[in-house]
């Protein structure tokens, strides 16, 4: 299996323990691994300082030592800046930075874990950083593409997100998740948005309009089962990348748009995205860790 640690890239972290240092044009000789990234440039030296900065931050609300290394996972699947530090007595953890944090996720965090969704724990969070619990495994994407993703992974990945799908959407959970109540018909939400896509597929693919009549009668035919389908959890944000796979366990993590609905949608759009990895779709181990078949209406 191709591990993502042995395609990152590792420095020591010279600061023991972590202190800002002043700012400079150039990064001085033994300087952190966050500042000595910045070149000459005023503004990126200022951006590097102002990372340094938010981290030590992190590290002192999670109250945890300097760490020891640092590693900067760059790689498909992300869209934020991530780090992996090793602190002394051999615990991991991992930071993002670039979304909107602060208190709002970490209250978020704490009713996921709380519900039982596999997903990190964030140990400190500012405005725009947090640090979390390092959760191993390899990304789902990364299995998928390599063609070593088996039936074990995929019964883990059904099994998380059936842990998910579980979680009823009760007042404390609208309310820590700061999320609206889905108030359209689940009907008409779907000749919506069939009918939304119209323009765009008469200008990619003009010869796909003569299926939307069959679409179309596809959900009247789903109509009961749309508006009868219970209201949970949802992801918000499904697909390949924010899935990690580490033998029988899978965490889903990156929670930044999370919702309520219809846990049917959010399986049909995963797999899609899992399609256009395999042409395939979900793996049927998948749906016996999910505790559920696929049924065609």
């Amino acid at each position: 299996m191709r591990s993502r640690v042995s395609r990152l890239l590792v420095r020591p972290c010279s600061t023991c323990p972590l202190r800002p240092p002043k700012a400079r044009k150039k990064a001085p000789t033994g300087a952190p691994a966050l500042f000595a990234e910045a070149s000459s440039k005023r503004a990126l030296v200022s951006s590097n300082v102002s990372s340094l900065r938010e981290h030590i931050e992190l590290f002192r609300l999670a109250a945890l030592t300097s760490p020891v290394t640092e590693t900067v996972l760059t790689d498909r699947g992300f869209d934020n800046v991530v780090r992996l530090f090793q602190i002394a007595g051999g615990r991991t953890v991992v930071s993002r930075t670039g979304r909107s944090f602060g208190d709002a996720a970490i209250r978020r965090n704490r009713l996921l874990i709380e519900r039982g969704v596999p997903t990190p724990a964030i140990l400190a969070a500012t405005e725009r950083s947090a640090l979390f619990d390092f959760a191993p495994g390899t990304l789902l994407g990364d299995l998928i593409d390599t063609q070593v993703c088996g039936s074990e992974a995929w019964r883990a990945v059904g099994a998380a997100y059936r842990r998910v799908h579980s979680v009823d959407a009760d007042v404390d959970v609208i309310s820590a998740l700061g999320v609206d109540v889905p108030t359209i018909d689940p009907v008409e939400r779907a000749h919506a948005d069939v009918e939304g896509s119209r323009t765009g597929i008469e200008r990619r693919l003009p010869e796909a309009i003569r299926y939307l009549p069959a679409l179309h009668a596809l959900i009247d035919v789903a109509a009961h089962s749309l508006r009868s389908a219970p209201v949970r959890l949802l992801h918000g944000d499904v697909n390949m990348w924010n899935v990690l796979v580490d033998g029988h366990d899978a965490w889903i993590i990156d929670w930044d748009d999370p919702a309520i609905g219809d846990p049917a949608m959010e399986i049909a759009l995963l797999d899609k995205h899992a399609s256009l990895f395999d042409g395939v779709g979900l793996d049927a181990a998948f749906f016996e860790g999910y505790g559920q078949s696929c049924v065609e209406p």
